[in-house]
């Protein structure tokens, strides 16, 4: 398994017949997941071994059937194979020498872990910097220093987070029953009122707008 960066030259051959199976993952996304992702680029992972494989059979399996699934479990799997490929691939790095991996090798481990755990811990309206940078062993000004790195402060990444798993709850046909309000709320927002003009600023609709046009 490898990371190609397709807006680089590359070229790949291929010695003798074999099958492909391309993973298309947003360069936006693949940023908000880890950050700077540089590092990782053209590292290749073997699935040999417990990771490697687990991804390649659980990557595989996805491809075979997406076309049965519907677009809100097709959407949290890919963002779980997303998940599964780069944590792959930064166990591969991370088993570079130590001098190798010093400073931006260990800012991008931080910034990956840290960002796990805030997604993890989305729906926690507890959810700090703060409590981040405990959870990493480190302080809130390294921690900040690590996400300003990317061009983000930690609270606006929240933020995009938890403002995006709303509006992909709000797109789910199959959470029609539930309240703006009620979404809003299990994914860590407090004032409905706040939560609705930050949500039109990002997405150019109110909650209600934005939910009626999904389902038309």
């Amino acid at each position: 398994m490898t990371l190609l960066d397709t807006s680089k030259t590359f070229s790949a051959e291929f010695p003798y017949a074999m099958s492909q199976l391309v993973l298309e993952i947003p360069r936006a996304l693949v940023r908000r997941q880890i950050g700077a992702f540089e590092r990782l680029t053209a590292t290749v992972a073997g699935t040999d071994t417990a990771m490697g494989a687990m991804t390649k059979s659980f990557l595989e399996s996805l491809a075979q059937n997406f076309e049965g699934l519907g677009y809100g479990v097709a959407q949290r799997l890919t963002e779980q194979a997303m998940d599964m490929a780069v944590m792959t691939l930064m166990s591969s790095a991370d088993e570079t020498p130590a001098s190798l991996r010093e400073n931006t090798a260990t800012r991008s481990v931080l910034a990956y872990r840290g960002r796990a755990f805030i997604e993890a811990n989305l729906r926690s309206h507890s959810l700090a910097p703060l409590g981040v940078a405990e959870h990493l062993g480190i302080s809130k000004r390294y921690l900040s220093s690590i996400f300003a790195s990317d061009g983000q402060s930690v609270e606006r990444y929240i933020w995009e987070r938890r403002l995006t798993k709303c509006a992909r709850d709000l797109k789910d046909r199959q959470q029609t029953a539930r309240s703006i309000g009620e979404i809003a709320f299990s994914w860590g927002f407090n004032n409905l009122a706040h939560f609705s003009q930050s949500f039109k600023s990002a997405f150019g609709k109110t909650p209600r707008e934005f939910r009626k046009h999904a389902r038309q």
